[in-house]
């Protein structure tokens, strides 16, 4: 499980929290990223960034999952 990280360059007001829309119970969406880790995986720092909510979408749970 991947964990997601707030970006510091966006100010604390504009920020999402919580994953909550997310965990519904039919379970449609996923937290999807919009460039993904492994597009990153040159340090461990990029990857990191990728887990910023600032790069997190909703997707559709059948299109993210292998």
């Amino acid at each position: 499980m991947f964990r997601f990280y707030l970006d510091p360059k966006v100010p604390k007001e504009c920020q999402q929290y919580s994953a909550k829309t997310y965990k519904a119970k039919d379970q449609r969406y996923d937290r999807g990223h919009l460039v993904p880790a492994n597009h990153l995986d040159y340090s461990k720092t990029a990857i990191k960034a990728s887990n910023t909510m600032t790069n997190i979408l909703p997707q559709a749970a059948n299109m993210n999952r292998g």
